[in-house]
Formats: C-alpha cells, sequence, structure tokens
C-alpha cells in the first residue's frame, strides 16, 4: 500500500505550478507592489538591511522598537548596524500592544509584522500616530500573497520562499526610490536551494541537506543581494491569483473540520488563534494553540512521524520573556498546513490525524 504523500514542508518544484496557458506577468515585482517603488532582493533580511541603509542617510535615532513575537533572524540586520534594540508586546492574540511609547523619540524605527496573512490593525494604528516622528517598516514575510499590506509604512517587506517554489527572493517596497542594492547574486547560495527544490520529492534527505547547507550560506551572509535570475523568472509564470485562492479554501475547509471533530468548551485542548478569515487575507497557515507546550511538541511529533509537517513560529529570543503572553504563546503554538499543494482529500486527512493524536494523547 502506497504511503499517503507528504502534507506541509518546503516547496518543490513540479507540475502544475505555472500560470494557466503559461501567461507571463510583465517584469518585475508588480504582483505585490501596493504603491511606489519595488525591488527584488535574496532575503528579507537583505531587504530589511538595505531599507536601513537607505534610512542612514536621512537619520536615525539608533533605536528600534521590535515585537517580541518575531523570528530571530529579524533582529539580525538591527544588530549588524549597531541598533540599540527595545521589544514590545502584544498579547496572547497578536493584536494588543504593551511596551510601547506613546510618543517615538524622533529618528526611532518601529517594526510591525503583519502574523499568518492578517492584517495587523492594531499596530498599523499606532504606527499611524508616529508617522511624523518615527521611521516605520512593515513586516509582511507572513502575508507574502495578502492584499492590501504593506501600504502604510516607509518600507514594507514580502518574503516568498514560505509561500512559493522559489529557490530566493524577498520584495522590498517604498514610496521613495530604493535603488540598486549593492551586491549581487551568491550564486552558490541560490544553486543549492533550487536543487532542494528540484530534489525534494526525489531524494529528500538530499535535498533537506542542501537546503541546510543555503540556510547557513544566508545566515553568515549580511549582505544586501539582488535575487537570483531563477526566481525573477519563476515569479513572471507561477499561478499566484490559483495559489491565493486555494489557501483561502483550505483554511475555510481545515477550519470547518476542526470544528466537526474537536469538542467545544472550556476543556478543548486546541483551539483556532484566528476565529476568521478577513476579505483579502491569504493565510500562511491554519495557526492553532495547544493547551501545554508538552501537549504541542507530542503533536507536533506525531504528525511529523506521518509526514504532515507542521512548522513552529518561533521560538523567541531569550528578551522575549519580559512579555509572559507572548512568551507563552510561541511555546503553545503549531501552524497546520494549508498551502496550494493540498486539495480537499488532504486537508480531510489533516484534520482527521489532528484529532486523532490529540484523543490519543490527552
Amino acid at each position: 500500500m502506497d504511503r499517503p504523500a507528504p502534507i506541509g514542508g518546503d516547496f518543490a518544484l513540479e507540475a502544475g505550478l505555472l500560470a494557466p496557458d503559461g501567461a507571463l506577468r510583465p517584469p518585475g515585482p508588480a504582483p505585490w507592489r501596493g504603491r511606489g517603488h519595488g525591488l527584488l532582493l535574496s532575503s528579507g533580511r537583505g531587504a530589511i538591511g538595505h531599507a536601513l541603509d537607505l534610512l542612514a542617510r536621512r537619520g536615525l535615532s539608533g533605536r528600534v522598537w521590535l515585537p517580541a513575537y518575531a523570528c530571530p533572524s529579524v533582529a539580525a540586520p538591527f544588530r549588524a548596524r549597531g541598533f540599540e534594540l527595545r521589544r514590545y508586546g502584544q498579547g496572547p492574540g497578536l493584536d494588543r500592544p504593551r511596551g510601547l511609547p506613546r510618543r517615538l523619540e524622533r529618528g526611532d524605527v518601529l517594526l510591525l509584522i503583519h502574523y499568518f496573512g492578517r492584517l495587523n490593525r492594531a499596530l498599523l494604528d499606532y504606527a499611524g500616530r508616529q508617522a511624523e516622528r518615527a521611521w516605520v517598516i512593515e513586516d509582511c514575510v507572513q502575508g507574502c500573497l495578502a492584499r492590501g499590506l504593506g501600504r502604510q509604512g516607509d518600507f514594507a517587506v514580502h518574503g516568498l520562499r514560505k509561500w512559493l517554489p522559489v529557490p530566493d527572493g524577498a520584495l522590498l517596497c517604498s514610496p521613495r526610490p530604493l535603488g540598486p542594492p549593492p551586491a549581487p547574486p551568491r550564486e552558490e547560495l541560490a544553486s543549492r536551494q533550487l536543487l532542494a527544490r528540484w530534489l525534494r520529492a526525489a531524494d529528500p534527505d538530499a535535498a533537506r541537506a542542501l537546503a541546510l547547507e543555503a540556510e547557513g550560506l544566508l545566515e553568515e551572509d549580511p549582505l544586501p543581494r539582488r535575487a537570483s535570475w531563477a526566481t525573477a523568472w519563476l515569479l513572471r509564470r507561477l499561478d499566484l491569483q490559483g495559489f491565493r485562492r486555494r489557501r483561502r479554501v483550505n483554511w475555510r475547509r481545515l477550519d470547518a473540520r476542526l470544528r466537526e471533530r474537536l469538542t467545544k468548551g472550556p476543556a478543548t485542548p486546541l483551539h483556532p488563534l484566528h476565529p476568521d478569515l478577513g476579505p483579502g487575507e491569504v493565510p500562511l497557515g491554519y495557526p492553532v494553540v495547544l493547551a501545554e507546550p508538552d501537549l504541542r511538541e507530542a503533536l507536533r511529533r506525531a504528525l511529523a512521524a506521518e509526514r504532515i509537517w507542521c512548522p513552529v513560529h518561533w521560538e523567541l529570543e531569550p528578551e522575549a520573556r519580559a512579555f509572559e503572553a507572548d512568551w507563552s504563546l510561541s511555546r503553545r503554538i503549531l501552524t497546520l498546513p494549508v498551502d496550494q499543494r493540498l486539495g480537499a482529500a488532504e486537508v480531510d486527512r489533516l484534520a482527521a490525524r489532528v484529532a486523532h493524536h490529540l484523543e490519543r494523547l490527552r
């Protein structure tokens, strides 16, 4: 009997990815450009670094306000440029800012994150009141395909690799001219990532080793760089509209199936982080919050044993412990996949296996 196909995990280069009829979009980052200028770089941290290098000419205080709930790599470009890092919390639903001053100092940088493809309205409201004094960077890495993100700040960063089968890529947008990045693509990085995508189905172990090598190269290279030729080629051909539709359909189906299968009430061991999906929102995944960290880890391992890959967003930096609700959330959250590779049968299997393992683990 054949094993069921994997659910989630890194994207592979496979059939059915390109837009119908081979339709090509115009060159450039038009699918994400909300306003002004766009520049395609190799990574999200490189895009943030390029934004900071541009701002250095316009006046900075040397201080940045970062969310406690963030991927550790977000802080890297600020540390590399000697910024003083300040943290703020957002509570158990990532929607109630705390720890931010009423008024930022002139020249401060505020970075806000749009989580899981959803508009972070609370932080946008706060950022709007700081616009005359501080520089605002919208991190849209988790909202790459969502509509309406990244249109208020001085810069917006859209990440591509967690959404699409591209070897590298992040889009930096701004109402201001961005200029060319100072460094060319790093061929050995893009080649490893591209080969890992290609080998994922045929040789998963080799693909994983190549992907880890590529991540190591990315960690040791702080320079903002242009994205690879392969990424630019794929972006003109991928069926982005189809991906958007499929992710929204999958989110709604998984939401319905989990609600059917799981006991309701305060004793429920799993709750969705978000109760609904708003207009224009395109989900990175379906984040759920488990009752205890140990239950989260046991469920994650049980699903992984069946090749159902559910990422953890994120293992936070130690400074985040000062914000108890954010820290607790990071230890109990698990992101269930709803990406464009999944059809109705895969979504139903995912819901069934989650419900089965939760019943077994309780």
